[in-house]
């Protein structure tokens, strides 16, 4: 047996001294300071609920989530029928994004499938809808175009007060030096 095995070594902070603790005393030597992240299920089974709700949040056909996931109608039936296409992985991403963003959606739109299909496909102030950002792979602008959507943003000019400043009326030019 080594001079190190069953042993945790540490550093006690009040005094900085070096000590060592038998490893039965602890229960968990990670216990604070590590954490692992959780393992994200692929599933063909949680690939299979997130294409239902998918299709049932926004009463999309087939061919329409299969153009927002940019594979074929055939691959959205097989999703929905529960079994694995070649594309896993990719699918699994582009799937968990439109899901993410038709999730909170829906949420906005007080889960009415209608309503979140209209947020979905309207055109926004910026030329394209939710639907074309997440077939773009651009959830972050897809949930933008689709609050944009449902409330379109100001295009007034800032607050201005009684006076408003002009340009060249400064007290003092920023580029001189005071005196």
């Amino acid at each position: 047996m080594s001079l190190t095995e069953g042993f945790y070594w540490h550093v006690s902070p009040s005094d900085n001294t070096v000590g060592s603790t038998p490893l039965k005393e602890r229960k968990n030597v990670f216990d604070e300071w590590v954490t692992t992240p959780e393992v994200a299920s692929r599933s063909p089974l949680k690939l299979q609920l997130l294409t239902q709700e998918l299709l049932a949040w926004t009463k999309w056909s087939q061919r329409n989530l299969a153009a927002v996931l940019s594979v074929s109608h055939s691959t959205v039936s097989a999703l929905e029928q529960g079994t694995s296409p070649a594309s896993f992985a990719y699918l699994h991403d582009r799937l968990v994004e439109a899901h993410t963003v038709v999730r909170r959606i829906n949420l906005i739109a007080e889960q009415d499938p209608s309503k979140t299909n209209d947020l979905l496909s309207k055109t926004s102030a910026a030329g394209s809808s939710a639907e074309t950002l997440l077939a773009q792979r651009k959830p972050a602008d897809a949930y933008l175009a689709a609050l944009d959507a449902l409330r379109p943003r100001r295009v007034e000019p800032m607050i201005q007060g009684i006076w408003p400043a002009k340009s060249g009326d400064a007290t003092q030019d920023l580029a001189e030096d005071p005196v």
